[in-house]
């Protein structure tokens, strides 16, 4: 599963504005992106996709959403399966 850096910001300011904490979109968006950067160009072990992975991107979804393409995929992969 994945969402682009600017879905994962927004999605976790609405979190912390829940929990009654102040975010500000543009620090949280800069932050995320900074980790990410470091996590895909790391030396050891850089984050990755696995070749036979499938992406998922869940921008613009809600939770029903998701578990609805997770399930269609299955259903797919199981009658190729047969």
């Amino acid at each position: 599963l994945t969402a682009s850096a600017a879905e994962r910001a927004r999605r976790r300011v609405k979190d912390m504005h829940r929990a009654g904490q102040r975010a500000d979109f543009d620090e949280v968006l800069a932050g995320i992106e900074h980790r990410d950067r470091l996590d895909s160009e790391r030396a050891a072990a850089p984050l990755r996709q696995a070749q036979d992975a499938i992406r998922i991107d869940t921008d613009d979804k809600n939770e029903d959403q998701v578990v609805e393409e997770l399930v269609r995929i299955i259903a797919a992969r199981r009658r190729a399966a047969v």
